[in-house]
């Protein structure tokens, strides 16, 4: 696992950095949906490109 970066649209500014190691992939895409369901996605968003997600068969 890697982490997820917290960054301003505007300015691409990591406000926020969460660290997923020792994290399985699942346990990761519960806290990216948690993360979204609760900021600001007006200003913020994830930036996830370092996670790896279980493939969905």
């Amino acid at each position: 696992m890697a982490n997820l970066y917290v960054k301003r649209f505007d300015t691409r500014e990591i406000v926020s950095t969460i660290d997923l190691h020792g994290k399985t992939g699942q346990q990761a895409e519960r806290v990216l949906r948690g993360l979204l369901r609760q900021m600001d996605t007006e200003t913020y968003f994830v930036d996830d490109d370092e996670i790896e997600y279980p493939d969905e068969d």
